[in-house]
């Protein structure tokens, strides 16, 4: 049995547990779909003028800006956010509503971080003490570290692990808009060429619709270019978390020390290993286990396991504990 039929989200796994996206995945394909649509004309009418005229520079720069969009929409939409699994059992009954109700109302932990007290919320959904900076997402139902929002236009969370993916996105995807934009804007000012009127028309109107796509994703690539240099996500900055700059116990001061500890959370270890295949299931499993990549390799049986065990043994010793390989990685 494989570790994502345990999997308590509400995400979708994809190539064996390889790709991870949010309930909305087709989001994404959407996305990359427009993306796709609008080069193919932008190729036809605006870059076919340039190769009849044998300028072949706008060709060069957009055919390079296209593939590197679409390879970082791939990747921020199929990357691990860094996703908290749930933490509460598959098997409880809860049937005592009184130790329930204490359980999933703890009161929250304060830590203290450089100096600023922080207050760690309890999940009930996820049942575990959210790590700072941590929020649950409703739409893949899961906490996420470092969450910063779940992006609708690619179908995932942006989060601690592929936040730089989702900036290189924006930064690739602004660049091909440019020079799409640009290109459209020469071939309808040049009106020396006859026989170009419909091939300007249709131009004109890719130059209208890529003013308004560069309205919205440039004022959205300055927003994270503000908030990247800052130390502060989208949700702390929706939420102001921190009213001013010199209260953020995360931010380092420098904008280029900021960016760099992005690039390193993009390398941190994933909370839990989708790769996992379960061997021997038994009464006693815990998948919450497994969920936080730690390899079982023994484990207590049941009371009457250890009954038996312990009266077939000498006197004075205690009884012997069962071993049970549960899991083992798929290669």
């Amino acid at each position: 049995m494989k570790l994502v039929d345990f999997w308590q989200g509400k995400n979708k796994f994809f190539c064996k547990g390889n790709i991870i996206t949010g309930p909305d995945w087709y989001k994404g394909i959407l996305t990359g779909s427009f993306i796709t649509l609008i080069s193919c004309l932008i190729y036809a009418f605006p870059l076919n003028y340039y190769v009849s005229q044998k300028t072949y520079a706008p060709v060069a720069i957009f055919t390079i800006f296209l593939p590197i969009s679409i390879y970082y929409l791939c990747a921020v939409a199929t990357h691990d956010p860094g996703y908290i699994p749930k933490q509460s059992s598959l098997f409880t009954t809860k049937a005592n509503d009184a130790l329930n109700e204490y359980i999933t109302s703890p009161k929250p932990l304060i830590i203290q971080h450089k100096g600023t007290l922080l207050k760690m919320k309890f999940c009930k959904t996820c049942m575990l003490f959210r790590p700072p900076r941590s929020s649950h997402c409703s739409i893949c139902d899961l906490c996420v570290e470092e969450f910063d929002h779940h992006c609708p236009w690619i179908g995932n969370c942006v989060g601690k692990r592929n936040y730089v993916y989702f900036f290189k996105f924006l930064l690739s995807t602004n660049s091909l808009a440019l020079t799409a934009f640009a290109c459209c804007i020469a071939h309808v000012s040049n009106s020396n060429n006859l026989g170009e009127e419909k091939s300007q028309i249709v131009s004109l109107i890719l130059a209208v619709l890529l003013f308004f796509v560069l309205f919205f994703i440039c004022g959205l690539f300055g927003f994270h270019l503000y908030l990247l240099f800052t130390g502060i996500t989208t949700n702390e900055k929706i939420k102001q978390t921190w009213p001013q700059r010199e209260f953020n116990p995360y931010t380092l001061g420098s904008p280029l020390q900021n960016c760099g500890v992005k690039y390193k959370n993009r390398k941190s270890k994933p909370q839990f290993d989708p790769k996992v295949v379960i061997s021997n299931y038994t009464e006693d499993f815990n998948p919450n286990l497994v969920l936080r990549n730690v390899k079982v390799v023994k484990t207590f049986g049941t009371a009457e396991d250890t009954l038996d065990n312990k009266s077939s043994r000498p006197s004075g010793m205690g009884p012997r504990l069962p071993q049970s390989p549960l899991v083992s990685e798929n290669p």
